[in-house]
């Protein structure tokens, strides 16, 4: 049986890869916390489970899947297999909505494809007043993210229903804002991703199924078309590679749009608007 400290070092072991000191600490304290033990486990039992976990975690799983959590915005949110682990770059996505409408009252925001929902969950804390409402097609999503809002006691209308199935767009609410973070990897850059990601993820929230790489923006610009009554504005994540592909996309439906890049220099977001009524 090992020993805590070398547990604990077997920890850093198979983390230091992918993550700092500081951040493995962090993974150390959750996991322990998260882990919630019974008094009715035993201490070998205990090492056991704890020994079979790292286990996984050196076979290529996320610390994520296996510790069950994982961070955004400074926060804790629920995740498993069924929904992507959420990634900084969709933290700046978050930011950019803020940054142009936290003094708005009022506010009604759809958000597309939601996974865990946390960026659903963030903006609804964020913009309180806003009403804010969650879609996606998988029921196992949406039952992920319908934890991480009772976990922060938001108020988060939830839609499970196929948004490229354009037979229930009347379904949907007449909204200000649409904010989507959709599949957008093409099939070909699947030789860039890791195998971590390939083997344990959701690959339909990863890579469209269709043809067409920009299937779920053009579909985005088409709903803005027909859910906004007046002013409206889509913000979306994108392929940093189709950039002004997806711009165009926009373009082409009668926005206005700018693209935004993330920290790392990279086309990552676009955030396109529309006045409906002109």
């Amino acid at each position: 049986m090992l020993s805590e400290l070398e547990l604990r070092n077997i920890f850093f072991e198979v983390l230091e890869k992918d993550f700092d000191s500081r951040t493995i600490e962090q993974w150390l304290r959750i996991y322990d916390e998260d882990k919630d033990w019974d008094k009715s486990i035993s201490q070998p039992h205990r090492h056991e489970i704890i020994e079979s976990d790292l286990l996984r975690i050196k076979n290529g799983e996320p610390i994520q899947y296996v510790v069950g959590k994982a961070y955004f915005y400074d926060r804790l949110f629920n995740v498993n297999p069924d929904v992507l682990i959420p990634r900084p770059e969709t933290e700046e996505l978050v930011s950019l909505v803020l940054k142009n409408h936290k003094r708005e009252n009022q506010l009604s925001v759809l958000d597309v494809g939601t996974g865990s929902g946390c960026i659903a969950v963030v903006l609804k804390d964020r913009l309180n007043l806003a009403t804010v409402y969650a879609l996606d097609k998988s029921e196992e999503a949406i039952q992920v993210a319908k934890s991480n809002a009772g976990k922060y006691d938001v108020d988060v209308s939830f839609l499970e229903l196929d948004f490229l199935n354009e037979g229930n767009w009347d379904l949907l609410p007449v909204v200000d804002i649409i904010v989507s973070n959709p599949p957008y990897i093409q099939c070909e850059e699947k030789r860039m991703m890791t195998d971590s990601v390939l083997k344990y993820e959701p690959i339909s929230a990863l890579i469209p199924d269709h043809p067409d790489p920009l299937v779920f923006y053009r579909r985005l610009a088409a709903i803005g078309l027909k859910l906004f009554k007046g002013k409206g504005r889509i913000y979306v994540e994108i392929n940093e590679f189709l950039g002004p592909e997806t711009f165009r996309v926009f373009i082409n439906a009668g926005y206005e749009a700018q693209l935004h890049q993330d920290i790392q220099g990279k086309n990552r977001m676009i955030r396109a608007s529309i006045d409906t009524l002109k």
